[in-house]
């Protein structure tokens, strides 16, 4: 098994690829007069209504353990429920994508696949429809990284035909949310991070993170949902796929 100092600096690179997915917060919810000042002053917004039309959805591949970008992976974009993907191209040499796309002024309910030998399928699904342009850095572990993350977290095996989950648990600013506890339907075993590392004592997010590990879930229909100082999150819901990395965050 690797070394808890490189488990570490992996886990850094989790937070920089989890929180990454840049929306800007009108386009996100149809954003209530609240406090600026306020990181949940979004909550209970209903979500964004229109659109820009095109929209361009961009980002870039990172494989963390090796601090490199992954050229020449698949990117697929699929609107959520159809197996037929909308878009496909091929990272750059830095990692990098980028569509643009018409929607007639309508959110994108759509999620992002990425392919590359050697690597899991990372599946990344953001925390609300697209409506604006959006940045996205998705992480690419091998199964054997991500095998190590779940072992220094104190999760014994990575179980074949279940379900694995990142979800970063981010504020209306797209900042890490400290103090959220995350669960899942079904249950699988959920683990937070310490200071970038995985912990398999900690019962909530820290703020360098604001990350969890939900690993071993039954694949179905999976509901996550987020609670921190007696606030409820806005739900995620995707279709689980097991034998794969899937990111997601939670939104107030």
């Amino acid at each position: 098994m690797r070394s808890v100092a490189v488990t570490t600096l992996v886990t850094a690179a989790v937070l920089a690829s989890l929180t990454a997915c840049s929306i800007p917060e009108k386009y996100i919810t149809d954003a209530a007069a609240r406090p600026s000042g306020d990181p949940f002053r979004c909550l209970g917004d209903p979500p964004a209504s229109t659109a820009k039309d095109p929209l361009t959805i961009s980002g870039a591949l990172i494989d963390p353990f090796h601090t490199l970008p992954v050229a020449g992976a698949a990117v697929e974009m699929f609107l959520v429920g159809s197996a037929t993907a909308f878009f496909t191209t091929n990272s750059g040499n830095m990692g990098e994508f980028s569509h643009t796309q018409g929607v007639g002024g309508v959110p994108l309910n759509a999620y992002v696949r990425a392919s590359s030998n050697g690597y899991l399928q990372s599946y990344f699904y953001s925390a609300a429809p697209f409506a604006d342009k959006a940045d996205l850095k998705i992480l690419m572990l091998s199964a054997m990284d991500f095998a190590t993350i779940a072992g220094v977290a104190g999760i014994a095996a990575l179980e074949p035909g279940k379900v694995n989950l990142i979800v970063s648990v981010v504020d209306c600013n797209g900042g890490p949310v400290a103090g959220a506890t995350v669960t899942t339907t079904p249950a699988g075993t959920v683990r937070y991070f310490v200071n970038s590392a995985p912990s398999p004592t900690s019962i909530a997010t820290d703020s360098m993170t604001g990350a969890a590990l939900v690993a071993n879930v039954p694949v179905s229909n999976t509901t996550i949902t987020a609670t921190v100082n007696g606030m409820t999150l806005r739900n995620q819901v995707l279709d689980g796929v097991a034998g794969v990395l899937m990111q997601t965050e939670v939104r107030p």
